[in-house]
């Protein structure tokens, strides 16, 4: 009867607890290998402002070959995303993007070739701060998802598709997408993950974290 016990309690348990800290190693290495990018943010709203923590930014130097204030290689993905999401996107004379929402509009200003600014406006909130180009998918999701950005810090870099592919184990599922991206049969939806996830949508695959808040990211499949 006892040893039946232990066995019973021990089905329901163990994997939810391996699941778990499987998850929490991921992060802590992900964490402790990514250098945090420096953020200054400005939280408007009742003359109150925050300063966040300041860390070194190396990590997101963009390529040599890159303009110094272009955002050329984020409109598509930006677009593609905020139609997912419903929304439009403006491009700005100031080589910026504007993502126009139902809720509200967010304004991506570059500063330099790694930097930006990011003003966001809506009937909740009014915050600007500025943060590596690369976390621009990460802010559109965040905001059409309703997740909070006031001080916002991003936990490390944005997910890589190698990531998604060694965690999930899903060189079969990326590979049988592509191939159906080329001969135009790929239809958009989740091709799943348990601590990553991937959805695809009109050329694109979004990769997110279900556990730990990495930022997400933005593929190009096409």
């Amino acid at each position: 009867m006892a040893d039946l016990l232990s066995t019973s309690m021990s089905d329901l348990w163990m994997p939810q607890m391996v699941l778990g800290i499987h998850a929490w190693i991921r992060a802590v290495t992900r964490n402790s290998t990514a250098k945090q990018p420096q953020l200054r943010n400005e939280v408007f709203g009742n003359g109150r402002f925050f300063i966040a923590a300041r860390c070194d930014r190396n990590r997101y130097r963009a390529s040599p070959a890159q303009p110094v204030h272009a955002m050329q290689e984020y409109k598509k993905g930006v677009r593609l995303l905020a139609e997912r999401y419903g929304a439009t996107i403006d491009y700005a004379n100031d080589a910026g993007l504007t993502l126009i929402a139902s809720d509200g509009t967010i304004c991506f200003t570059p500063t330099s070739k790694n930097d930006m600014n990011c003003k966001i406006t809506s009937p909740k909130i009014h915050v600007v701060f500025s943060c590596p180009k690369v976390s621009v998918f990460d802010i559109v999701d965040r905001f059409a998802k309703g997740k909070h950005l006031a001080g916002y810090k991003p936990k490390g870099i944005p997910l890589a598709l190698q990531e998604y592919i060694d965690e999930e184990r899903a060189t079969d599922r990326v590979s049988q997408l592509k191939e159906r991206v080329v001969t135009g049969t790929a239809g958009n939806g989740e091709i799943g993950g348990n601590h990553y996830n991937a959805e695809y949508s009109n050329g694109m695959l979004v990769l997110f974290d279900i556990f730990t808040d990495a930022p997400t990211n933005v593929v190009e499949l096409t």
